[in-house]
């Protein structure tokens, strides 16, 4: 699992009308201000996500794809006995809540959907009471459990329209073939076949890349000799007036984007440049592989898979955002669909 810290500070004190959008592996649920993702692990056939606010841990929401039909009914029960054996060794009060209304199946129409609750000491300030929901999509195919802890300062009733709130808002797969993804303020569309290979979001910066894998019998299949798998990258890095104190963007693009990525030499391309945006070219830094893909590209008379990158700066948020994109012809589209789908905003202090 990856851990991390925020890079918007949290606010207790904030009203409960403000609210955010996570967005992470296909879900996305709607979360009051100030819960942010603290954790992660996994991918999108299996893993998990854990959510907090200035407190501690608030969400926990688990997945798996199995190939049979699951016994999501004894997951539960399972997951009860093991919270109720550490209240016992803690000597804390522990009861069932008998079928919560947390969500609504004929809402969300989903396999075997089982609400679940569970109340414990009332004065524990962390953990006085849970509720969650688990359930099996059939459209997904994934098993999704996720539970919701209240603090002792919440009314088990209070925490638990919360509960249905969030767990109500939540989709575990997309409708159009992309995911979002939305953490911290940031938000970009993915297409779903691209599958995350790098997520650092730490304070100041978040940095996340996404490959389109070739299929596992590639070898078979001309279009993907000497190929290499597309990918894309996004940057976001707070406090441009502070980076830009003492130098112009085109100075700093200049000499921090060609090592900025490992995988690639990135070229400036003063031509396409304007003072609002800033483009470069690449080419991957494997001598061999670029060999290899040429050798390819001539025999199989393909177009160059080209690299492509882009600096611009969000005046309104203080933000400077990178991103990158090494696809094949096929899939040239998408550069202009991501770079539509990028939104960016600070959470109100």
């Amino acid at each position: 699992m990856t851990s991390f810290s925020s890079s918007d500070s949290t606010n207790s004190q904030q009203p409960s009308s403000e609210q955010n959008v996570l967005g992470w592996e296909g879900f996305t649920l709607t979360l009051p201000a100030y819960w942010t993702l603290a954790s992660f692990g996994g991918d999108r056939a299996k893993g998990n996500f854990r959510i907090t606010d200035e407190d501690g841990t608030r969400i926990e929401v688990v997945w798996e794809t199995p190939k049979g039909t699951p016994n999501l009914e004894r997951s539960i029960e399972n997951l009860s006995r093991a919270w109720e054996k550490e209240a016992t060794k803690k000597k804390q009060r522990f009861s069932l809540a008998n079928n919560p209304p947390i969500v609504i199946n004929a809402r969300r129409k989903k396999e075997q959907l089982i609400n679940f609750g569970w109340k414990g000491d009332s004065k524990d300030p962390m953990a006085a009471h849970g509720w969650g929901v688990g359930w099996h999509c059939a459209e997904c195919g994934r098993v999704v459990v996720a539970h919701m802890v209240g603090r002792g300062r919440e009314t088990s009733g209070t925490a638990q329209r919360l509960a249905s709130e969030i767990f109500s808002s939540m989709e575990c797969h997309n409708h159009g073939g992309w995911d979002t993804w939305s953490v911290f303020g940031f938000q970009v569309d993915i297409p779903e076949n691209f599958a995350l290979k790098l997520g650092k979001l730490q304070t100041g910066k978040i940095e996340m890349e996404w490959e389109n894998p070739r299929p596992p019998d590639w070898w078979m299949t001309p279009q993907w000799w000497g190929r290499r798998p597309e990918r894309i990258g996004v940057q976001r890095l707070s406090a441009a007036n502070l980076v830009l104190i003492d130098q112009d963007m085109k100075t700093w693009a200049k000499r921090m984007v060609p090592r900025c990525n490992k995988k690639y030499l990135f070229i400036f391309d003063e031509h396409n440049s304007t003072d609002d945006q800033l483009f470069f070219t690449g080419k991957t830094w494997n001598l061999r592989q670029r060999l290899s893909e040429t050798v390819w590209r001539i025999l199989l008379r393909r177009s160059r898979q080209e690299i492509r990158a882009t600096v611009w700066r969000d005046e309104n948020d203080n933000k400077l955002l990178f991103a990158f994109f090494d696809l094949t012809e096929k899939n040239e589209h998408v550069q202009n669909d991501v770079l539509d789908s990028i939104e960016t905003h600070t959470l109100v202090e």
